[in-house]
């Protein structure tokens, strides 16, 4: 554990049979006097979920889907951020807000249509500490006795499905109003052992650019389609206005199929957000999910759409670009492009499969083959390391196997095929390959010196797998994934 004093705050949650979909959270505390002027306000948080923050009405950062995704067993990062003039705006009250989702803690994760993985509903841990000019420092964290949790205006999030929003439903004022709040209940504690919470290295995820509609058409079925003119990873930010209770339903997709939206390669995953209009003019940008998507279905739109209604939000982790490449070729030229977009679709946080259909896990195969083309688009080596720090949790208390995603929901899902528990070639070897592809581009000594323990045991557990002729055979290996001359099932 960090050298924060985490003892002044609980993890907690709202109660059973609390608001639906994505509570809000919030404590309210009075700026004690006598101290002088406050020269400081720090406010750090983490918990079982995704949360956005804000202190006297107003986000503390422009973050989005903190504090991101980890092997919670063992690591549940923790974000820290700077609310100095959040809190002098306060007027001698600071009220702290929280919005939780359920994501990967607590949302539907893997293929095989199971939640709650790491928790049953969305919790939070969180500590204010303010600091005054005459060295006193006042601590306010979560608890179960004044801290208050109510309904939000999403009314559903999720990772696969989507997200849905009531503009209907009035919360002003829930961040800033240190009042009382009609019909708000207290929360819950939750058993929770402090050491588990670690500082996040890593970046954070943002949004990073905008992409507008490049057409909009009515399909042969005589659905609204419209195109983004590029496969991204994020959301659909909406501006409309309509009557009062009207719904907008935003499907996404990646392809086309028979002119229509093709959702057959999603599987089980809706990747729906649902709005439903206040009468005024709403603003709907779904930050609790995300979709991989270049095409979107829109149904129920008051109207025709305006220019500036509908904006593509592409999202993923904050990595600086390094690498670029051009050539007199135009299809290689797309090919090159097509790899960068594809990176960061898949650089979420943690290195992903895939953005859209019903799976986006930490597939380590996939990154194991793709390192050492990373490290030479983006300055991925925080990512990395912050990634195999997870790698080195799971293996270590899995008897040095590597599996096959990170952090590992396999190991809590139902059992594949009666398959056990081992190590497989490639998928396992992202333990070696990947810091010592860090190592390669960067020539920083320290990834690699923190993996190496991940690394050597890696390899010593391998050798219990080879036979007498040092083969590694006998055992599960995933065959080839890309078989042009597969049938399609």
């Amino acid at each position: 554990m960090s050298g924060i004093n985490w003892t002044f705050s609980r993890m907690v949650r709202a109660a059973r049979g609390g608001p639906p979909g994505a509570p809000l959270m919030r404590g309210v505390v009075e700026i004690e006097p006598g101290h002088g002027e406050i020269t400081s306000a720090v406010l750090h948080a983490s918990g079982l979920s995704v949360f956005e923050a804000q202190v006297n009405g107003r986000p503390v950062s422009d973050e989005v889907l903190a504090p991101g995704w980890s092997s919670y067993e063992w690591r549940l990062r923790y974000r820290t951020y700077d609310v100095t003039d959040l809190v002098r705006a306060g007027d001698g009250t600071v009220v702290v807000g929280f919005t939780l989702g359920k994501r990967w803690a607590c949302g539907y994760l893997g293929g095989q249509r199971t939640r709650g993985f790491w928790a049953e509903r969305p919790t939070l841990i969180a500590l204010l500490e303010i600091a005054y000019a005459d060295g006193h420092v006042q601590l306010f964290g979560t608890d179960d006795r004044t801290w208050q949790s109510g309904p939000s205006p999403i009314t559903a999030d999720d990772l696969y499905g989507g997200q849905s929003i009531d503009a209907r439903v009035d919360v002003s004022g829930w961040s800033s109003d240190p009042a009382p709040r009609d019909g708000w209940a207290a929360v819950e504690f939750v058993p929770f052992d402090h050491a588990r919470l670690v500082p996040t290295p890593g970046p954070v995820v943002r949004r990073q650019q905008e992409l507008t509609p490049v057409e909009i058409w009515t399909s042969p079925a005589g659905r609204t389609l419209v195109d983004f003119g590029q496969n991204l990873v994020g959301w659909v930010r909406v501006n409309v206005r309509g009557e009062s209770g009207r719904v907008v339903t935003l499907r996404h997709a990646e392809v086309l199929e028979h002119d229509e939206l093709g959702t057959r390669p999603l599987r089980t995953a809706a990747a729906t957000d649902t709005y439903t209009l206040s009468g005024a003019d709403d603003t709907f940008e779904p930050t609790l999910t995300f979709h991989g998507f270049r095409y979107v279905e829109v149904d129920g739109w008051p109207g025709e759409i305006a220019e500036g209604a509908l904006t593509a939000v592409v999202v993923h982790s904050d990595m600086r670009r390094i690498g670029d490449f051009e050539c007199s070729d135009e299809l290689v030229n797309q090919l090159y492009r097509n790899v960068v977009w594809g990176q960061r679709g898949n650089f979420l946080d943690v290195p992903t499969d895939c953005p859209q259909r019903d799976e986006r896990l930490g597939w380590t195969g996939d990154i194991a083959a793709f390192a050492p083309t990373a490290v030479h688009l983006f300055d991925v080596k925080d990512f990395l390391t912050e990634w195999m720090a997870n790698v080195e949790a799971e293996q270590s208390h899995h008897g040095g196997v590597v599996p096959y995603v990170v952090p590992d929901v396999i190991k809590l899902d139902k059992p594949r095929n009666g398959r056990p528990r081992e190590s497989t070639c490639l998928w396992s070897d992202a333990g070696v390959w990947v810091p010592w592809a860090v190592w390669e581009a960067y020539g920083d000594i320290e990834p690699l010196r923190a993996s190496y323990p991940t690394m050597t045991a890696h390899l010593d557990h391998v050798e219990t797998l080879l036979t007498a002729d040092g083969l590694w055979e006998g055992s599960f290996q995933f065959a080839d994934w890309l078989d042009p001359n597969a049938p399609p099932d």
